[in-house]
């Protein structure tokens, strides 16, 4: 779908992962309702000195509701024109809000600690595909 194109370009990399998110969320209903909520939080991070990741929630609404979510924290980046990285964060069925709910603070902090310290190092032949689309897209 994404022949010729290149992952490093913004247009593209937001399309797919826009993709990626129908694709595995976009569809599954519970009952006549959405399963799932999202993505919610969009962020932009610097992992490198050139290359991008976005940061985002999914809510699981699924047999719960929309008031009280279970969360999954989800992380995109491209490492080469042709692919991404997907590593998200299923804080295993933790409510996060309502009645039954845990404070989830410390499981946020924790996984904002570990996204914050990713760090990805660009080889030559990355930077020269980045470069070639920086180039066209600045």
């Amino acid at each position: 779908m994404f022949a010729g194109s290149s992952f490093f370009h913004p247009r593209v990399f937001e399309n797919a992962i826009a993709d990626y998110l129908n694709s595995f969320y976009g569809h599954v209903k519970t009952g006549r309702k959405p399963h799932y909520r999202g993505p919610l939080n969009w962020k932009i991070l610097d992992i490198s000195d050139t290359i991008k990741a976005a940061l985002m929630d999914i809510h699981v609404i699924g047999n719960t509701s929309k008031e009280h979510p279970k969360l999954k924290r989800m992380i995109f980046f491209p490492i080469s024109d042709t692919q991404i990285v997907n590593l998200y964060f299923d804080f295993g069925g933790t409510i996060i809000s309502g009645i039954d709910s845990v404070n989830p603070a410390p499981m946020l902090e924790l996984a904002d600690k570990i996204i914050a310290s990713f760090r990805l190092d660009v080889g030559p032949k990355t930077l020269v595909d980045w470069n070639a689309v920086k180039a066209v897209c600045p």
